[in-house]
């Protein structure tokens, strides 16, 4: 048919021997006729080979005695097992805050622990140390006077109802309420990459006592003859800072973040030729997670009270 085709032959024709130039081509006619008997021929053996197979019994799993992989299974393979999920290891920590003083207690909280208010009036919950890859940070109360609270922070600081720069917002916390808090970090795709549940209580008589800053405290000396009225970007994101201050300083100024334990996580320097009471500060090497810190400022002859910085 290709050949004829080539030939100048029309696909459909009444009597193609009424064209002279297609004469010399009406023996291809015969052969295709011949060739497509042929061809419906060939199927008997498929027909006649297909019915015998389907009275036939059952092959065996491999028929062949192949070796190769996929003879090695049942048809249909099996389903693969559900595989057990591992534990999300985590170094995330919860800690306490008295939402009326503003204060993050440095001890982390630990399941079943009874807490002494010591005054505390209104209480909120941080997530610190959260893992590297964090979106933001699920929090949902399981039981308790607050069961069913839930919240979801995406900044530092991760706070269980929330705050406005480090102004945590607060539930009351009163003697004899047990919580059951569960706090998961969250990855830009949703998934769980670490997860904490404790519970807690509250009591006016034993349980453990908790410090805010203490260490801290000790670093200070009870110096605070300056204060730091104002920093701005707060969160610093590692970034450029610029620190109001209540008089002006000159010199050799350092600057010190810590954690709320005290400890010393970036420490910086800035030359002051002449008195400013306005300081921009380098913190592009601080590498901070995100959390919150204080900041120190100190020379020869002052030393700052701390105060509270963000890092989202």
């Amino acid at each position: 048919m290709f050949v004829l085709g080539l030939g100048g032959h029309m696909r459909r024709l009444y009597d193609p021997t009424v064209y002279a130039f297609l004469q010399p081509l009406m023996p291809l006619h015969g052969v295709a006729t011949a060739a497509t008997v042929v061809l419906l021929l060939s199927q008997v053996p498929f027909l006649l080979n297909l019915l015998v197979a389907s009275s036939s019994a059952r092959a065996p799993e491999n028929p062949w005695n192949a070796a190769t992989l996929e003879w090695a299974t049942t048809s249909p393979p099996p389903p693969l097992p559900t595989p057990t999920p591992e534990p999300v290891p985590t170094t995330m920590v919860l800690k306490l805050v008295n939402a009326g003083t503003e204060q993050v207690y440095s001890q982390p909280l630990t399941n079943a622990i009874a807490i002494n208010l010591n005054g505390m009036n209104s209480f909120s919950v941080v997530a610190e140390n959260a893992p590297s890859g964090t979106a933001r940070i699920m929090f949902e109360m399981l039981s308790g006077p607050l069961a069913g609270h839930k919240r979801s922070e995406s900044v530092a600081p991760y706070a269980l109802f929330g705050d406005a720069s480090g102004n945590y917002d607060g539930r009351s916390a009163t003697s004899g309420d047990t919580h059951q808090l569960k706090a998961q970090a969250l990855n830009s795709s949703g998934v769980v990459i670490a997860q904490l549940t404790l519970s807690f209580s509250f009591t006016n008589s034993g349980g453990q006592s908790f410090q805010a800053l203490s260490a801290l405290n000790s670093v200070l000396n009870d110096h605070n003859e300056m204060s730091i009225e104002k920093i701005f970007p707060n969160a610093v994101n590692n970034n450029l800072v610029s620190v109001a201050l209540s008089k002006p300083v000159k010199g050799e100024v350092s600057f010190v973040v810590v954690d709320d334990l005290g400890r010393v996580l970036f420490q910086g320097i800035k030359i002051v030729s002449n008195p400013q009471q306005s300081l921009e500060l380098d913190f592009k090497q601080a590498k901070l997670q995100p959390g919150a810190y204080y900041m120190i400022l100190y020379g020869n002859d002052f030393i700052s009270s701390p105060e509270r910085i963000i890092q989202d």
